[in-house]
């Protein structure tokens, strides 16, 4: 079982092998796509995500590995970190508003 889950992992990487020489990979259909120009649909998320430090503005178009998503995901996490800790105050109303709100609609919390 082994030997045949690696023989699919190097058949898998082989395939790949071609537009990994060229930086560009195949997308659906016969034609092939440059991995460093951004698609018109997601110029402008893909600037915005860039600006704020979560992706570095390079290969767009690459696929993502585990260690390349864990490291965003990790960025947007200290970025999401920061703003909750500047503004703990208007957490704080916001709760007590919603429990407020819960109350007068006779909802109760779930138990837990």
């Amino acid at each position: 079982m082994a030997f045949a889950t690696a023989s699919s992992f190097v058949r898998c990487h082989m395939l790949h092998f071609p537009s990994a020489l060229t930086g560009r990979r195949k997308n659906s259909g016969n034609s092939t796509r440059d991995i460093h120009v951004v698609s018109a649909w997601a110029g402008l998320a893909w600037e915005e995500i860039t600006k704020i430090g979560i992706v570095d503005g390079i290969r767009p178009c690459a696929p993502v590995t585990r260690e390349e998503n864990t490291v965003m995901m990790n960025r947007l996490r200290k970025n999401l970190l920061q703003l909750i800790a500047g503004n703990s105050i208007v957490l704080g109303e916001l709760e007590k508003r919603l429990q407020a709100i819960e109350s007068e609609c006779g909802f109760t919390k779930c138990p837990k």
